[in-house]
């Protein structure tokens, strides 16, 4: 294990990206008739900023040690473990894309 992680378990990186990615309950898309919506791209959007989310968090915990690595190598460090994380949530991760959560309201379209 690498000592910058000894005290940032993967359980608890893992609870705080779930976290945030399951605050998406529905999105609402505002589209024209002929258009083909796919709720794909929003959830993409959505689980990039939850992974973005994520590599801050470990940059931040991982800032105390900028006496003995520069913030380059911080920052390299937060996004693998990043990565690695986001690979640990894959089935939560494909149950967004499984259940999907948009709501498309057509343009022109009475409510």
């Amino acid at each position: 294990m690498n000592k910058y992680f000894e005290n940032l378990q993967n359980e608890e990186l893992i609870e705080f990206f779930l976290t945030d990615l399951n605050t998406l309950k529905e999105i609402t898309a505002y589209v024209y008739p002929n258009h083909l919506y796919d709720d794909h791209s929003e959830i993409d959007a959505h689980i990039m900023r939850c992974q973005q989310i994520l590599q801050s968090y470990i940059f931040s915990e991982l800032s105390e040690f900028n006496d003995e690595i520069t913030v380059d190598e911080i920052d390299v460090l937060a996004a693998e473990k990043a990565r690695e994380i986001f690979k640990l949530c894959n089935k939560e991760i494909e149950a967004l894309f499984e259940t999907g959560v948009g709501k498309v309201v057509y343009l022109g379209e009475s409510k």
